[in-house]
């Protein structure tokens, strides 16, 4: 009997030392999103020293492992590429879309742009509206879930899931002192 929510493809077995570079480089950058996030959600500035450069090391993980991962697992081809995540979405969705691949490179650009803009003009990103945070984050968040939880499999969906689930518990925890407090 499986573990699994969902029947999906396992990903091949990393054979060469480009394909671990590039798993692990995700992996990292998970990790260290939800290092962030859970600072964040215990009040650490997002742009205090540790946290700002934290955030652009998984943002620059994740460059690497979408650069990794074209080069070694779909032989440097953007067209294999976009297959394989249309054939990934067909199997889980039963329709297969490509445009997920977009969302991807999406989701490095904008990390990598807020990483950048934490660091390089501190002042003025403290002063963005609560709007943008809500926004970039919550994006972040969907793909990370997506890519960590919906279309992994065995060990990894449970430490996404865990993941989700720890950072949810922290959230709710503060909110709960938030109201205490202010009763």
């Amino acid at each position: 009997m499986s573990t699994d929510f969902l029947p999906i493809a396992e990903i091949p077995v990393p054979q060469t030392l480009g394909e671990h570079a590039s798993i692990w480089a995700i992996r990292l950058a998970m990790i260290a999103l939800v290092i962030c996030l859970g600072l964040e959600i215990r009040g650490r500035p997002k742009t205090s020293h540790l946290l700002a450069n934290l955030w652009l090391f998984g943002a620059i993980a994740a460059f690497c492992h979408s650069l990794g991962a074209l080069n070694t697992f779909h032989h440097g081809s953007h067209a294999e590429a976009l297959q394989s995540t249309a054939d990934q979405t067909q199997e889980l969705l039963g329709i297969p879309i490509a445009a997920g691949l977009y969302f991807n490179y999406l989701f490095v650009a904008t990390w990598f742009a807020d990483a950048v803009w934490r660091i390089a003009a501190p002042t003025r990103y403290q002063k963005l509206p609560a709007a943008y945070h809500v926004v970039v984050t919550g994006f972040l968040v969907f793909i990370a879930f997506n890519g960590a939880v919906v279309f992994k499999s065995g060990p990894f969906r449970w430490a996404g899931s865990a993941s989700v689930v720890a950072l949810g518990a922290l959230w709710l925890h503060k909110k709960r002192n938030l109201e205490r407090n202010a009763a």
